[in-house]
Formats: C-alpha cells, sequence, structure tokens
C-alpha cells in the first residue's frame, strides 16, 4: 500500500509544485494580456508541458502541446497516411522532446484521462554539453499510445459524466473509485444501478486492498488532520462488518473535516454544516486553475449539498439507502444500518477527499 500511496504521490507532488511555479503564472499572464478573462477562470487544464530552453521557460496549455513520437510501423507506411493502433507495435512508441531554437529542450509533460494523471519528463538536454564524458545521449523515453488510445475510447463510450449522475439519482455517492469498472457497469447495463446486486460492484472497487490504500494516502497526506483516527476506525469497522459502529463513529466527522480544512485555509469557519459546504466548493472554485474534471466537481457538491446527506430528517425516506448526517446526528432513525449505507458514506467520505486533494494540490499543502 505504501509504494502505491509513494507513487501516487511521486506524481502529484512535482506537479503540484510546477503548476504553482509556472503554470498559473502563466494564466496571470494570459489573463493581463487579454487573451483570457476572469469569466474563463478557473481555467480547465488536461495537459501542460513546460519546456525550459534557450534561456527561457515555455508553458502550453492543452491543446498547445504538439507531441511527437517515433513508432515502429507493422506494415510501409505512406507520408501523410493515418496511422491506427493496428498499424504499429504500441510498444515501441517513443517520446520525441520539444526543440528550442533548433536544440533540443528539457521538459515535464503532466497529462490527464479522466480522473487520472501521468507525467513524463527529461531534462537531460539541459545537462553541460563540455564534460570529459562527452555530450549525454538522449534516452528513449516510452509513451503508453495503446493504453491512452484505449482509456480515450472507453471514455466516450461510456460518457462518466452523465453515468456518475445517473447513480447519484439512484442514491450511489459519486466515488472517484467508479472510474472504470463501476461506471462501465452502469454504461453496459443501465437498469443494474437500481438493482441489490449492483451493492457488489460498488464494494468490489471499495475493496479492503482500496481502501487500506486510502488510508496510506490520507495519513501521508494528513486528510483529516487529527481526525484521521476516527476515519481509519471507521473504516476498519467497516471492513469488520460492525456496520453500527462504522456509520456512527464517520458520519459525525464529515463536518468537523470541512471545518478543520476551511480554518487551514481561510482562518475561520461558519457555524452552518451548509454554509461551510458552499464555502468549501467557492474555495476551490477561486484557483485560477482545475486540474481535475469540473464536472466531476460540481456533481461531488451537488450531492453533498442538494441531496440527502444534508437534507431535514422529514426528507429522508429510506435511512437504510439515502445518506443523511441529520438522522444520524440527532439519532432520528434507527435498524437502518447495513452494509450498503456504511459502504455509501465510505464513497461519500472518498469523494470529499477527492474535492480537497484538488485544492491541496493548488495551494502547495500535499
Amino acid at each position: 500500500m505504501l509504494d502505491s500511496t509513494h507513487q501516487w504521490l511521486m506524481t502529484l507532488r512535482p506537479m503540484s509544485q510546477l503548476v504553482r511555479m509556472f503554470v498559473v503564472p502563466e494564466i496571470d499572464r494570459r489573463v493581463a494580456a487579454g487573451t483570457l478573462t476572469e469569466a474563463d477562470l478557473p481555467f480547465q487544464i488536461f495537459q501542460f508541458r513546460w519546456i525550459q530552453g534557450g534561456g527561457q521557460n515555455i508553458i502550453e496549455l492543452n491543446d498547445e502541446v504538439k507531441l511527437l513520437a517515433k513508432v515502429k510501423t507493422t506494415r510501409a507506411i505512406a507520408a501523410g497516411e493515418p496511422l491506427t493502433l493496428a498499424d504499429f507495435d504500441p510498444n515501441e512508441c517513443y517520446l520525441e522532446g520539444p526543440v528550442v531554437d533548433g536544440k533540443p529542450a528539457g521538459f515535464f509533460l503532466s497529462r490527464s484521462t479522466f480522473l487520472n494523471f501521468m507525467n513524463v519528463f527529461d531534462f537531460t538536454p539541459n545537462v553541460p554539453q563540455d564534460g570529459p564524458s562527452g555530450p549525454l545521449e538522449p534516452r528513449p523515453i516510452r509513451y503508453p499510445i495503446a493504453e491512452i488510445a484505449q482509456a480515450e475510447s472507453a471514455l466516450e463510450a461510456m460518457r462518466p459524466i452523465e453515468k456518475y449522475r445517473q447513480l447519484c439519482d439512484a442514491n450511489w455517492p459519486p466515488g472517484p473509485a467508479y472510474y472504470p469498472a463501476v461506471l462501465w457497469q452502469a454504461h453496459s447495463d443501465p437498469a443494474s444501478v437500481t438493482q441489490p446486486a449492483f451493492s457488489d460492484t460498488v464494494a468490489a472497487v471499495y475493496s479492503q486492498s482500496y481502501l487500506e490504500g486510502r488510508l496510506d494516502f490520507w495519513s501521508e497526506t494528513t486528510f483529516c488532520g487529527d481526525r484521521f483516527a476516527y476515519v481509519k476506525k471507521a473504516i476498519d469497522e467497516h471492513l469488520e462488518g460492525d456496520y453500527v459502529s462504522a456509520i456512527y463513529i464517520l458520519v459525525p466527522q464529515f463536518e468537523g473535516i470541512i471545518k478543520d480544512d476551511l480554518t487551514t485555509a481561510a482562518g475561520a469557519h461558519r457555524y452552518r454544516i451548509e454554509s461551510c459546504v458552499e464555502d468549501l466548493k467557492n474555495l476551490v472554485l477561486s484557483r485560477k486553475i482545475l486540474m481535475f474534471p469540473r464536472a466531476v466537481l460540481d456533481i461531488i457538491f451537488t450531492f453533498i449539498a442538494d441531496g440527502s446527506f444534508l437534507a431535514e430528517t422529514t426528507d429522508i425516506r429510506d435511512p437504510a439507502v439515502e445518506v443523511t448526517r441529520h438522522g444520524i446526528a440527532h439519532g432520528r432513525f434507527v435498524g437502518f444500518e447495513n452494509r450498503n449505507i456504511a459502504l455509501k458514506y465510505i464513497v461519500l467520505l472518498d469523494a470529499l477527499a477527492y474535492v480537497m486533494l484538488h485544492d491541496k494540490l493548488l495551494a502547495g499543502t500535499l
């Protein structure tokens, strides 16, 4: 689990630093130049490339990033002819670095595929070339073009934002781990999301291995601060089948986690949880850029703010199906505790952590 956490942080932390050092100032420069307006903010970024060469820093955003690669083809290809994955060996695809003033330049590329990130970099062109060993030979950088193409093809087919909304309508909180397996199930069999067996699909991705990995990651990144012991206890009780304990330990921590985060970021928080959720959303959207899909963030906030979680207890039809903070905090319901409802609270916690991860990324507090 720790290896997985460290690998993920090795992706996020360098990206966080470079975003704050180069991407955000570039957004400010473009707003000042009039090529972006305040209405364009926060600016959605799905990829950026920092190029360092010729004594300058160049920032390319989204479609400005034009990648070149060398591939080994499986047949003769005429110049200008379009290629498919079948026309080359995907294991023999190597990224070409950028060129500045006719010379190879160092670069850092960060690219996302929906909820996942990938970093590729090579700064060997910036190493002094007059040493005793002579110039460094460029290293081949394998580019996983097949995996990227397949992921984008699957996303186009499943329409994940639509599926997230469908799951929310079926009282399933919008969990990050739904991508891709749960979303694909909802795509393949839309009627299944309202069937009892669908909970097994969710439980399979929110497995013991996944949840232990989340705990490792949250511990390393100090998510929920001093409340981590309560979160861990709730997840441990869930995994052991004590759903009553899991629910009653976890649910009160949502308010505390949000208020603690607002206090850290802004020095204070408002009294009502509804106001704090609004303030958290405003905080996230006050950043100059969005590195995670805006639609997913909106769905998470909509579920928390406008769904059953903050609803009055009189509006809850079935506490064994709908997540409800007030019902738990005020002891309104009894006999509703089951695996599925405990699982839903944990999924919602994961969604909240996803939102807060985005803010930590941009605030430099990972």
